[in-house]
């Protein structure tokens, strides 16, 4: 995850600091603390992140997208 956060980031053209003001954070050391996985980051936060770059939260927090049917305990309407 990390890793594809800070290319995806990268390819946009933006700085750890363009993310963190996103996020609402004074200084980009808040936004670096998600980037390097060294905090935890809010859904809400999560959304924010794959809004400004403009893609998907899955693209960017999972490793592999999650399979839409055959899962347990998933009711397919």
């Amino acid at each position: 995850m990390r890793v594809k956060l800070r290319e995806l980031r990268r390819q946009k053209g933006f700085s750890m600091g363009d993310m963190a003001k996103h996020l609402g954070y004074a200084h980009h050391s808040g936004y670096s603390e998600i980037e390097y996985g060294n905090r935890q980051i809010s859904l809400k936060n999560a959304f924010l992140i794959a809004a400004k770059l403009q893609c998907s939260v899955e693209e960017i927090f999972f490793e592999e997208e999650l399979p839409v049917s055959g899962r347990k305990g998933v009711v397919n309407h």
